[in-house]
């Protein structure tokens, strides 16, 4: 399925395109959230388990 096919894209102010580039992943995460949330669907975060010696 294509993004571009939903009715719903058409009244969403917003668009994902290939190479976008954000300041942060919180940054990328809320705009993706509020254009999924705009066509009709909705994402989650994955949580991660860091360990903070080594930062991975």
């Amino acid at each position: 399925m294509e993004i571009g096919s939903s009715e719903s894209q058409s009244e969403c102010n917003l668009s994902i395109k290939l190479g976008m580039e954000f300041d942060s992943d919180e940054h990328a995460y809320d705009y993706y959230n509020e254009y999924a949330s705009a066509i009709g669907f909705s994402i989650r975060k994955e949580y991660a388990n860091k360990n903070n010696a080594q930062g991975m």
